[in-house]
């Protein structure tokens, strides 16, 4: 055999086995654990993930405890009557859009599939409701929310279960069933920068506000949605008496000075809390935003995105928004010390 034939089937025997351990292992990273496995917290959303990934395109999955004390009026609202206490959330995108009804019947199908996985097996985490939010746009900019309890999902399913119908076939059915026993006030819709799915600060600054002029300061807060759906988290904890009225706001140098220190944004949001106290605003559609307004006008603030980004934002002469990286900022509106 020639050295050049030689050569010729050692490429091709490298390139096969390079090929069958690369299908070996997306074979092994698509791999959910069996039926009837022991699965544990982590196990478990890694295999949601997975599960519904192709679907919808999954941002991301998480769970939720203490819900029955924490997200009250939420469930309330999603006309969930059973007692909840864990829950595990889904976020992202899906394809096509919402059928004549108005419903999206992409979260709640998905619901259901993960709650087939969850019956098939053993988790450590025993559920009691999932949620799914799902947008159309990347941007996670609306965000139409839907949850179905372990009491509904199991009432249907044992209709089903041993019916010998496909999997398919089982999710229709009780997608179907889910918009038969829920008006469409069920979808919780959240847009335009709006809060995180639960946002349960509002609710326990109600608890503590101690008079009725307090509760209608912050109900009238509550109604502020200038900058989407959040919360005025600064006036509110002083409306309660948890932050003094003279609190002190950030100044641009001092801002400029922490996020060089810390190298990174990192802890930017509580050492800023150490000087202000807390944000003058905050929310989340997936992607969290925290607010620090540096004069009372509102003209200048420092922008905290996603944990990640800092800028500074301004209004030019017609008033309209600018921004910038915080650390291209050289201007500085108090002297250094010499």
């Amino acid at each position: 055999m020639s050295k050049k034939m030689i050569f010729s089937v050692t490429i091709g025997v490298i390139i096969f086995l390079a090929s069958s351990l690369y299908l070996i292992q997306r074979n092994s990273l698509d791999k959910i654990a069996p039926v009837g496995a022991i699965v544990s917290e982590k196990e478990m959303t890694q295999d949601i993930f997975k599960l519904i990934q192709k679907p919808m395109k999954v941002k991301r999955v998480e769970v939720w405890h203490n819900l029955e004390h924490q997200f009250a009026s939420t469930l309330q609202d999603l006309q969930i009557e059973q007692p909840i206490g864990t829950a595990i959330s889904v976020v992202g995108t899906v394809p096509g859009s919402m059928d004549e009804q108005g419903r999206e019947p992409h979260s709640i199908r998905e619901a259901m599939r993960i709650w087939i996985y969850l019956n098939a097996r053993k988790p450590f985490l025993s559920a009691d409701i999932i949620f799914v939010g799902v947008t159309r746009r990347p941007g996670m900019d609306n965000l139409w929310w839907i949850g179905v309890t372990k009491t509904d999902f199991e009432e249907w399913y044992a209709l089903f279960k041993n019916s010998g119908l496909s999997e398919a076939d089982i999710l229709s059915k009780l997608t179907d069933y889910w918009v038969a026993k829920y008006p469409i006030t069920s979808y919780w819709n959240v847009e335009n920068s709006g809060s995180s799915l639960i946002s349960y600060q509002s609710e326990e600054w109600m608890r503590k506000a101690r008079t009725q002029e307090q509760k209608d300061a912050l109900l009238k807060l509550q109604k502020d949605t200038s900058l989407g759906k959040g919360e005025w988290v600064r006036e509110s904890l002083k409306i309660i008496g948890e932050l003094p009225p003279q609190a002190r706001r950030l100044k641009l140098d001092e801002a400029i000075d922490i996020l060089k220190e810390n190298e990174g944004s990192d802890g930017i949001a509580e050492r800023f809390n150490k000087i202000t106290g807390a944000p003058d605003w905050e929310g989340s559609s997936g992607i969290r935003l925290q607010i620090y307004f540096l004069d009372e006008d509102r003209k200048q603030a420092i922008y905290i995105i996603d944990h990640e980004r800092v800028v500074y934002v301004t209004k030019n002469e017609r008033g309209e928004p600018i921004s910038k990286p915080l650390l291209s900022v050289e201007e500085r509106v108090t002297p250094k010390p010499t």
